[in-house]
């Protein structure tokens, strides 16, 4: 959103609202066929007759007749697969279901790991058997209808992912507005956009959905979360859950 508003991001204030949740809003029945950016939000160069929209389906199920397969996107869209090692996933999914006021998750930390993430019983499934859907459909379609990335990635070399961002949807980015985008997908900046947010919610609805939201941004947290032999549990899951789904075990690194 950053990129397609130029690195302005007081154009980007409330980036859910601009690039929808399809499944939220399937299940808010809200008609995504017809759904537009604000017009304000249209005008603005790049941005101009480009719509974005966020979701967590597996590949079969992504938002076009036959899914994500060469005949089912059309030329002009794509796909941006984020991923993430599945260790820092399941430290940070287990924060979501005690902080979301939709699950009240009351389970402790063994529980989650053991009866919850390894046996895939979360949103949208089995995390290796949902990157397989995806790694699969990337395989068969041409390089410019998916472009797969990583989390650790963007901690490593935020503007280098930036630019290939840019370069993936076509939109023209100069050193100037990678600066600007990296500026505002910060995580400090982040933070304090969704603190506004919650703040704003508070007072309307006088509950937040969702407390830390922007939680804490670091890679390699789960070390401090995890014991040995949590790890090696899902070092023994992601060995055979990768031969599986023909993942290769080197998309995440797990030392």
């Amino acid at each position: 959103m950053l990129l397609l508003a130029q690195g302005e991001k007081e154009l980007v204030q409330r980036p859910t609202s601009l690039a929808p949740w399809l499944e939220l809003n399937h299940a808010m029945r809200t008609n995504m066929l017809a759904y537009e950016p604000p017009e304000e939000w249209r005008k603005q160069g790049p941005a101009a007759g480009r719509r974005v929209f966020k979701t967590h389906a597996v590949a079969a199920l992504a938002p076009w007749r036959g899914g994500a397969t060469e005949e089912g996107i059309p030329r002009g869209a794509g796909v941006i697969v984020v991923t993430r090692n599945p260790k820092d996933a399941a430290v940070s999914y287990f924060h979501h279901g005690r902080d979301t006021v939709q699950y009240k998750y009351t389970g402790d930390w063994a529980h989650f790991l053991h009866a919850i993430f390894l046996p895939g019983l979360v949103d949208f499934g089995d995390f290796w058997s949902w990157h397989g859907t995806w790694w699969r459909a990337r395989a068969k379609l041409p390089p410019d209808r998916l472009l797969w990335i990583s989390y650790e990635e963007m901690q490593a070399d935020l503007p280098a992912v930036v630019r290939r961002i840019a370069a993936f949807v076509g939109v023209p980015a100069t050193e100037e507005v990678v600066r600007a985008v990296v500026a505002g997908a910060s995580f400090g900046s982040m933070r304090k956009d969704w603190s506004a947010l919650e703040q704003e919610q508070l007072h309307q609805t006088g509950v937040v959905t969702k407390k830390n939201h922007v939680r804490q941004g670091r890679s390699g947290a789960w070390r401090e979360a995890m014991s040995e032999a949590d790890s090696d549990a899902i070092d023994a899951a992601h060995a055979a859950r990768c031969r599986a789904e023909g993942l290769p075990s080197s998309l995440w690194e797990m030392s």
